[in-house]
């Protein structure tokens, strides 16, 4: 009995040797993971924050500037008098205007839907495809021995019940027709701009690759019965006096109405006095409710300025040179804007770091 309770007593010290080994080695290698292959510490800062003049600029080192991969483009003079045509320009008409947002809407009135009037089955020749065009009065096909099915009106096909060949009821739902000629557009209001929207309004697509006719107009047609189900503003109708291709329900648009408010015009005049410049919106970041736009002062040396967004336009704001301090001509950040903004407040972080550590 002894002997076995000798024996039981070597075992567990050997178990606790070997555990307090395994830890030593954990925390070895806890400690190897503090420096990096180069045996920096590691989150060592990568960039430095310096005094340009009035100006604090985030300069960023080799590495940093890789990671971000950071693509500029010169900002564009606008304003009213010298309005900048092409892409991204601005016209005379988008300053003081207000940008509401909104998506092309169904239309029922304008749908047709066409039914087999009696039971058979359905022959054509020329059966049309989902999202082909029909013509008005276009021959379609046959169902039995019944009257020819013709288009009453025309439209895109949205929906293909049947196909020729097949056994149909009557009644039975064969094709539906949209018209997208001129379709609807369901606007959000802001109450802000009044209870009486203007009678006319620009809209234009939200996204960039969409080409549309310039100026799009569309004309009121009323309220919509409900409200905004996200935001419970008011809703309008309007009627898009022509489509672009691909014009669909559910498209994203922008509407480019006057800005009415109080003290508009007197902005309006400011900006068109005073020397102003169109900041894109891919160089336009966010940060604690404020726009930001990062301009290069020098080799990868760059200053976060104020971007106010008092006048939307399309593809950006127009800015004041006063009230940002930018100017036609500048190196704005479009591409890595947001990445440089991490990379600006991280440095921030480690450099108050290390001021109190050296206290």
């Amino acid at each position: 009995m002894m002997i076995r309770r000798r024996a039981i007593r070597i075992a567990i010290g050997t178990a606790i040797v070997a555990a307090l080994a395994v830890g030593v080695v954990v925390v070895e290698r806890g400690r190897t993971s503090a420096t990096d292959a180069g045996g920096a510490p590691a989150g060592a800062p990568t960039s430095r924050i310096v005094s340009l003049g009035d100006e604090a600029a985030i300069v960023l080192d080799v590495t940093a500037e890789a990671r971000a991969d950071i693509g500029t483009t010169p900002l564009r003079a606008s304003g009213a008098a010298g309005a900048v045509g092409g892409v991204g320009g601005v016209s005379p008409a988008d300053i003081g205007a207000v940008h509401l947002t909104g998506e092309l809407a169904a239309d029922p009135a304008r749908g047709t839907t066409i039914r087999a009037a009696v039971a058979g089955r359905l022959s054509s020749t020329t059966w049309p495809a989902l999202d082909s065009r029909v013509g008005a009065g276009q021959l379609l096909g046959r169902v039995s021995d019944a009257a020819p099915l013709t288009a009453p009106r025309g439209g895109t096909v949205v929906r293909v019940g049947a196909q020729p060949g097949e056994l149909v009821q009557a009644g039975q739902e064969l094709l539906v027709l949209a018209d997208f000629q001129s379709p609807l557009v369901r606007i959000v209001w802001r109450p802000e701009l009044g209870s009486a929207p203007p009678r006319q309004i620009t809209i234009a697509p939200l996204a960039e690759s969409v080409v549309a006719p310039a100026g799009t107009r569309a004309q009121l047609v009323g309220a919509a019965a409900v409200v905004d189900s996200l935001t419970r503003m008011p809703v309008y109708l309007y009627r898009l006096a022509r489509a672009w291709p691909g014009a669909r329900p559910g498209t994203p648009v922008t509407a480019i109405v006057p800005d009415t408010r109080p003290g508009a015009n007197r902005r309006d005049s400011a900006v068109s006095a005073g020397a102003s410049v169109l900041v894109p919106d891919a160089a336009v970041v966010q940060w604690e409710g404020l726009a930001w736009a990062f301009v290069q002062r020098g080799p990868r040396s760059y200053v976060r300025a104020r971007v106010m967004t008092d006048y939307p336009v399309s593809g950006g704001y127009v800015v004041t040179s006063a009230s940002s301090g930018l100017e036609p001509g500048n190196l704005v950040v479009t591409r890595g804007a947001q990445q440089l903004l991490s990379e600006e407040f991280r440095t921030h972080v480690q450099m108050s770091d290390q001021g109190d550590e050296e206290k």
